[in-house]
């Protein structure tokens, strides 16, 4: 057109009025030198005020989430904040009272972008957010330049491997060349960003990292890592009769509903055993681990402990029931109407309500497996290490320090915001 072209965002244009009527000095005033003026950020995730946000430059990363955002709700500790949208870095806790502006942002590996800031609580598991993020510009790539196009489909590939559990030594220096490599090497401003969130985290997260590949765990219990729950020690000097005593407790925190212990069950007690014929069998095998839709888990539905089961003739709906002499007891959760006769009767204390008020009747079906020392197939199956097998007093004990710790965190919790908010 033969007119010269300027391309700015709605929020540089904004300000152009202000300093014509204003002037420059009053601009610079703002902010710190070297980064005058005011910044929006859209404030968003585990924060309790959302929304745009207008500061000075350089205000710090603690006045924006816990000042103006209210802190992290439901008593959790802040991990760590991402800013600039999908191609910034993750800033981890540390940083908490860093200046926000552009330079001190570059210097922590992380960019102003957009302005998008995203908080992270204690819940959130780093890995997986890298490999959100990276899927993200790894789709939006154009595919003009190699080092973005390839490079970020190799990382992005390793990355979905390690939140699978199949990570392997050397995955994180492969991440950390390839993304540097990536850096250096594309064309334009997505593929020179776009690894930033994988190498921030694994620069300030490493430690998740190698949970993931060395221990085939999630820290924050977000991946289906083939997690698998193995008895301490002192459970192989047991006395037969304490084995015995032992059940299946889980542990509804970290159960995710992903119905994983349901399919193992069924596939452990077919005829065939195998994962690939087990489902074609006629009948088809059933599962004795029944998974809420709400995470509740009524583990599971079966009991072998007494001969006469005074629990079936107490039962009002004849929801307990035993199809044959040496059958164990099954409870049909559809006749349930929850008036725990049940519990009063029986004389083992193996039935018991579950955190939502419905009958739960611990299983020893698999205790034996115990006894030699190899696991369920359900505890082998859950991928948060949710169903474990322990002792009647184990289990009193694991739920005493489960709500101490609760305690102690929403008392943890409420002190951080509280402090921010001054």
């Amino acid at each position: 057109m033969g007119k010269p072209t300027t391309i700015n965002n709605v929020e540089t244009l904004a300000n152009v009025p202000y300093i014509i009527s204003r002037g420059a000095a009053w601009f610079r005033s703002i902010g710190t030198p070297g980064n005058t003026g005011t910044k929006i950020f859209a404030l968003a995730g585990k924060v309790r005020n959302t929304g745009l946000v207008e500061v000075p430059m350089g205000a710090t990363l603690r006045q924006v989430v816990f000042d103006i955002g209210g802190g992290v709700p439901e008593g959790r500790e802040f991990k760590a904040a991402q800013t600039g949208g999908p191609s910034g870095g993750c800033i981890p806790a540390q940083f908490l009272d860093m200046p926000l502006d552009y330079d001190s942002l570059k210097k922590i590996g992380a960019i102003m972008g957009s302005g998008g800031l995203i908080v992270m609580d204690s819940g959130t598991c780093m890995v997986d957010i890298a490999r959100f993020f990276l899927n993200f510009t790894q789709n939006e790539s154009c595919g003009k330049c190699v080092p973005c196009r390839v490079g970020t489909r190799h990382m992005l590939d390793i990355l979905e491997r390690i939140c699978s559990g199949r990570g392997e030594e050397g995955d994180l220096e492969k991440l950390e060349r390839l993304g540097n490599d990536v850096k250096a090497a594309s064309l334009c401003g997505l593929g020179q960003t776009a690894p930033n969130p994988v190498l921030t985290t694994i620069r300030y997260f490493r430690d998740e990292y190698e949970a993931h590949i060395r221990d085939k765990t999630c820290p924050a219990g977000v991946c289906p890592v083939p997690v698998r729950y193995r008895p301490p020690e002192a459970a192989k000097a047991r006395t037969p009769a304490e084995r015995r005593r032992m059940r299946l407790e889980v542990d509804f925190r970290r159960c995710t509903a992903c119905r994983s212990c349901e399919l193992a069950c069924a596939v452990a007690h077919s005829r065939s055993g195998d994962m690939a014929t087990a489902m074609r069998e006629d009948p088809p095998p059933k599962h004795r681990i029944f998974v809420g839709t709400a995470g509740s888990v009524n583990v599971p539905s079966i009991c072998r402990h007494c001969g006469n089961a005074p629990c079936i003739a107490a039962c009002p709906t004849g929801a307990i029931a035993r199809k044959g002499p040496d059958e164990p007891v099954l409870l049909d959760e559809s006749l349930c109407i929850g008036c725990r006769a049940c519990i009063a009767v029986c004389p083992f204390g193996v039935i018991a309500p579950d955190s939502r008020g419905r009958l739960v009747v611990k299983c020893d079906l698999c205790a034996a497996l115990l006894e030699k020392g190899k696991d369920p197939a359900c505890v082998s199956a859950c991928p948060t290490a949710a169903i474990r097998f322990m002792t009647p007093e184990e289990a009193a004990e694991e739920r005493r320090k489960a709500a101490a710790a609760t305690e102690t965190e929403a008392g943890g919790g409420s002190a951080t915001s509280a402090k921010g908010l001054k």
